[in-house]
């Protein structure tokens, strides 16, 4: 689990942390429209 961590890091202080951060943002927001859309 260390070393995942440290990988997630090591992304996301490369360039390909905004990409990174962007898709996590995606998929919180369909996760959220999801939810509300099943309740």
């Amino acid at each position: 689990m260390d070393q995942f961590v440290r990988t997630v890091f090591g992304y996301l202080n490369g360039p390909m942390g905004i990409v990174f951060l962007g898709v996590m943002l995606v998929v919180s927001v369909i996760l959220v429209r999801g939810d509300k859309v099943y309740r």
